[in-house]
C-alpha cells in the first residue's frame, strides 16, 4: 500500500469528525480523537485488506488486539446507528476508489 493512499484515507476520516489527519494520528485520548482514530482503522483495514497486525502497525501500535478494539467498536456504532453505518459504507466507498492520476 503506498502511504499516499493510507494518508489519504486518514484524511477522510479525520474530515468526518473535523479534526485534522495529524490529530488522529496522534497519541491523544480526546474522544472525537479517538472515534476517529478507530473509523480510520477500520477504513484502512477493509479498503486496503490489511490484516489486524498490518493495521495496527500503520498507525504505530504494537498489539494486533488494539486494532480488533477499534474494529468492534466502530461495528458495533454502525449497528446502532444507520446514518453512521451509511456514512461509513460511503467513506469506505471513496477509499476503494483508484487513486487520482499525479
Amino acid at each position: 500500500m503506498g502511504n499516499f493512499r493510507f494518508r489519504r484515507i486518514v484524511e477522510q476520516a479525520a474530515s468526518h469528525y473535523e479534526i485534522t489527519a495529524q490529530e488522529v494520528l496522534s497519541k491523544r485520548r480526546h474522544q472525537p480523537v479517538v472515534s476517529a482514530r478507530h473509523l480510520a482503522m477500520w477504513l484502512v483495514r477493509n479498503a486496503l485488506n490489511l490484516s489486524l497486525q498490518e493495521t495496527a502497525e500503520y498507525f504505530g501500535m504494537a498489539h494486533h488486539t488494539t486494532a480488533l478494539h477499534a474494529l468492534r467498536k466502530v461495528e458495533v456504532h454502525q449497528a446502532k446507528c444507520p446514518v453512521f453505518a451509511h456514512r461509513c459504507a460511503a467513506l469506505l466507498a471513496g477509499c476503494r476508489s483508484p487513486d487520482p492520476s499525479p
